[in-house]
């Protein structure tokens, strides 16, 4: 599967394919309605054994999945950071215990923002493609344990447009955007961009 949906096809082609009209025609949260819920006690992951993968950030899973389900009635999702725009998340089910990696995060995905409720399935996933200037919107359906891409939108930045009102979070950084913890945000981030972008232009 081409997870990004970009990159395959002439520079006209994919501006196309990635372009925005508005938030109209993004999926719906009440079209994938969630059909499990959570009843009982949060079951905690087995760190010492089965899920000791995880065990670097037991601290931050289990505080997640103590604070109940936020995402298709039982699931937990946990966004931890890894430096200034970094970010990943983990998916802890509170009915088995079990915690998974979402698909998106690091540094291949930067400023990563999501979108979810505990209600639905649908989960919308926003960051910057750093090397196309380029900021994706993922929407996913949860369906059955399994990360089904239902369809990629985005925007082509400049140094001018980094904020978008038709995008999930009225732009690719988001106006305040703490999603790593302690990093930079969405204004600070964008005058960053910014910068980049022209000392960039000045070098060809």
């Amino acid at each position: 599967m081409d997870w990004h949906g970009c990159g395959t096809t002439e520079e006209a082609q994919d501006v196309a394919k990635l372009g925005l009209s508005s938030k109209a025609d993004f999926p719906r949260p009440a079209r994938y309605a969630a059909t499990e819920s959570f009843a009982g006690r949060t079951k905690l992951p087995d760190f010492r054994g089965r899920d000791r993968k995880f065990n670097s950030y037991r601290t931050r899973i289990r505080d997640g999945m103590r604070a109940g389900p936020n995402f298709v009635g039982h699931f937990s999702i946990i966004q931890i950071g890894c430096g200034t725009g970094c970010s990943f998340a983990i998916v802890g089910d509170n009915n088995s215990g079990r915690p998974a990696d979402f698909p998106r995060g690091g540094e291949e995905n930067m400023y990563m923002q999501l979108q979810f409720s505990t209600g639905s399935r649908l989960l919308t996933a926003q960051w910057l493609d750093y090397d196309g200037s380029k900021c994706v919107v993922e929407f996913f359906d949860y369906d059955r344990k399994r990360w089904n891409l239902i369809s990629v939108r985005g925007q082509r930045l400049t140094a001018e447009s980094v904020f978008d009102s038709r995008l999930p979070f009225g732009g690719c950084f988001g106006r305040a955007n703490r999603s790593d913890g302690r990093g930079v945000g969405g204004d600070r981030a964008a005058a960053a961009f910014r910068a980049r972008t022209r000392l960039s232009a000045s070098a060809r």
